[in-house]
């Protein structure tokens, strides 16, 4: 089973995203559907069937209440722009989150992360025409700095379909 640990954004967030996604330049991408929008703490890849109630256990330990926002555009690999995102603040104490979960399953068997970034994936990309044109329009999107409380963390089961991932709550 494909899993993931994630934080749900509330429906504002959601729209603003999704807002944000009309303003990407005219591309060939793939968007994330504004219902599938979240903050990954952890991609888990797949999982047994055993280790769902560990880490169930696991994340009713950790404490989650924070303040978070919606900050700026970026975007991942940018020498072929594959993933654009937007950041999710204050990052230093959602990396603390992501930090203890870490830490936490790797007693259980799963690898630590090598790098991680707090971000809410936009759209994935294809091939770009003009790139220096692609990031300048991209660098102009004006986000509307949301807050949201970030205090409930869920193991997500995902199964890829034809049509894009759909997401589950376990």
């Amino acid at each position: 089973m494909r899993c993931f640990i994630a934080a749900d954004f509330p429906d504002e967030v959601k729209k603003e995203l999704y807002n944000i996604q009309k303003e990407i330049p005219e591309a060939k991408l793939k968007l994330v559907e504004p219902d599938n929008m979240h903050l990954t703490l952890k991609f888990l890849g797949d999982i047994k069937e055993e280790d769902i109630d560990k880490i169930k256990e696991i994340l009713r330990e950790i404490k989650t209440d924070i303040r978070g926002r919606i900050e700026k555009i970026g975007i991942f690999t940018p020498s072929a722009i594959r993933v654009i995102w937007v950041s999710v603040e204050p990052e230093e104490k959602l990396k603390e989150i992501h930090d203890k979960l870490d830490e936490k399953l790797e007693e259980i068997g799963f690898k630590k992360d090598k790098e991680w970034k707090s971000h809410a994936t936009l759209a994935r990309m294809g091939r770009i025409n003009d790139k220096k044109e692609f990031l300048i329009k991209l660098s102009g999107i004006k986000i509307k700095k949301i807050e949201f409380n970030v205090d409930e963390i869920k193991l997500k089961k995902s199964v890829l379909t034809p049509k894009g991932p759909v997401y589950e709550d376990l």
